[in-house]
């Protein structure tokens, strides 16, 4: 079927910019400004073409507005990408640095409890010693009263003709120390009495 003169395509590359990529059937993804269909304003033009250029497959076309748009967008939108890319990697070389301070740290003994610490055990360095609370007489009278009621005197084993042994000894006293005399006469004579006289 014999085709109209309105369904052919006429084209003119003006400029060919860049090779984009090789296909597998040997053709080449082109960027490449293109005059079409007698236009004398060319446009922008990506599209697969054969080795000749006689042959193309479908493609994009832009105007220079078009384009230049399309590259500031994609300027920005990688700028933000690098931007959120690199705080993500700052990010995680903190979490890591974090982790490996954590794990260098040495982790503290537990303590045990004080009642499984014996009383001669050695303090351990930068813990502050066990000081001996001082225990006045009272406390003192009042522990030596409870342990002599919770332990009773053993039982007086001694025979009937015997003295217990448990009793305290008599100490003879000496009533001739620390007594005053009550009759005058029997005070010691005062060697100064008369001189004072």
């Amino acid at each position: 079927m014999p085709r109209n003169n309105d369904d052919i395509v006429t084209f003119l590359i003006t400029d060919h910019i860049a090779d984009l990529q090789e296909k597998n059937n040997g053709w080449m993804k082109e960027l490449n400004l293109v005059r079409w269909n007698g236009n004398k304003t060319p446009k922008f033009d990506i599209r697969d073409w054969s080795r000749d250029h006689l042959r193309m497959s479908r493609g994009l076309t832009f105007t220079e507005f078009e384009f230049e748009r399309m590259i500031q967008e994609y300027l920005a939108w990688r700028s933000d990408a690098v931007v959120k890319q690199k705080r993500a990697e700052r990010l995680a070389a903190d979490q890591e640095s974090r982790r490996q301070r954590e794990m260098r740290m040495p982790t503290p003994d537990p303590i045990p409890p004080a009642d499984s610490i014996p009383p001669d055990a050695p303090v351990p360095p930068g813990e502050p010693a066990a000081t001996e609370v001082p225990v006045s007489c009272e406390e003192s009278s009042l522990a030596e009263a409870t342990r002599a009621a919770e332990d009773p005197a053993p039982a007086d084993s001694s025979g009937p003709g015997e003295e217990s042994s448990n009793q305290p000894e008599e100490v003879p006293r000496d009533n001739s120390i620390n007594t005053v005399a009550s009759d005058p006469s029997d005070r010691p004579e005062d060697p100064y009495a008369e001189r004072l006289a």
